[in-house]
């Protein structure tokens, strides 16, 4: 048994340096709320955005205004505090999906799977442009997003960790 086998982009086995925003940063993240029945991930860039605000961190609270089939994008920067080798995991009722650094690291859409483990990744200390898109097809709504680091035990990313664009 040679377990599970994964093909990553090149870049994901190098060091990915840290961004300059462009503008200065504030704390937290932007979201977008869409309207839309998502079974594949290509449904999600189809769909319209209903409502869009900002919010301290994952939280879903607030933004949905209906129970079922919709999508919430979370968009910003994650301030990755020690450079090294880090890993995501994520949490959803019903799915997700998670970039860091523009890279595809987790994919839930269209699994029965609700947590979600991504492909280490050498990051350098600073911030690095994180998307998370959450889906919700009916019942509970959750999502949690996870860490670990050099010298860090997994927990989840604090809201002091997100920035966003004024």
């Amino acid at each position: 048994n040679w377990g599970t086998w994964r093909l990553v982009p090149e870049r994901m086995l190098q060091t990915i340096e840290a961004v300059t925003p462009p503008l200065a940063v504030l704390p937290g993240l932007s979201w977008s709320y869409l309207e839309a029945r998502v079974n594949t991930a290509a449904d999600i860039s189809k769909a319209s955005s209903a409502a869009t605000g900002h919010s301290e961190g994952l939280g879903l609270k607030g933004i949905a205004k209906r129970s079922d089939d919709y999508v919430i994008v979370f968009e910003g920067y994650v301030e990755v505090p020690t450079a090294g080798e880090w890993s995501f995991s994520a949490s959803a009722d019903d799915a997700s999906r998670v970039f860091v650094s523009e890279l595809p690291i987790m994919d839930s859409i269209g699994t029965a799977t609700r947590e979600t483990s991504g492909v280490p990744l050498r990051l350098g200390k600073g911030l690095h442009p994180i998307r998370v898109e959450f889906v919700q097809w009916g019942g509970d709504a959750s999502l949690e997003l996870l860490w670990t680091g050099p010298g860090q035990e997994r927990q989840p990313i604090p809201a002091t960790a997100y920035r966003r664009k004024p």
